[in-house]
């Protein structure tokens, strides 16, 4: 099957339910602008928002919570922040253990484009997607610039290809 025909089974996913989990040791609910604005990009696409989280930069918290998302209804659970080279950004040590399979062309892909926004600096993002149990998760930075190329550039206008493709 050609990767017209996958996009045509994927018109048949709907809309796909995302958990927006933030991890930060500052933000809250009420101050974590980056989550708001991933939110709006999947509402804006036609999708919905199962849940909004925020989790402290703590490996067993964010695994526990993306863990939780996972045995829930949402079909991709997207984490912001903790994807960068800081001692707390515990993200991904938290996340990809969980993964069944990589694909490795996202976080490439966003290096790329964000090469062309902010230069070199891109290599410093740990940007990832992965699937568990024929779920999507993936991990994007936290900044609103870094949000909006992993979401709108990138998962949003492939996700239900991705779910269709994962879920066989």
């Amino acid at each position: 099957m050609g990767v017209h025909d996958h996009k045509h089974e994927a018109e048949k996913i709907g809309p796909v339910g995302f958990v927006v989990i933030t991890t930060s040791d500052s933000k809250t609910l009420e101050t974590d602008t980056t989550g708001k604005l991933v939110k709006q990009f999947i509402v804006d696409a036609g999708h919905k928002v199962v849940s909004h989280s925020v989790v402290k930069n703590d490996t067993a918290a964010i695994r526990q919570a993306v863990e939780g998302a996972l045995a829930g209804e949402a079909q991709c659970v997207i984490t912001t922040g903790g994807t960068g080279v800081g001692k707390k950004d515990v993200t991904l040590e938290a996340v990809t253990p969980l993964f069944e399979k990589t694909l490795p062309g996202f976080g490439e892909l966003y290096r790329h484009l964000s090469f062309d926004q902010i230069g070199p600096s891109a290599m410093l993002s740990r940007a990832q997607l992965g699937i568990v149990k024929g779920k999507v998760v993936v991990n994007i930075p936290g900044s609103s610039g870094g949000a909006e190329v992993g979401m709108k550039d990138l998962l949003l206008p492939e996700i239900a290809h991705i779910l269709s493709v994962a879920s066989k």
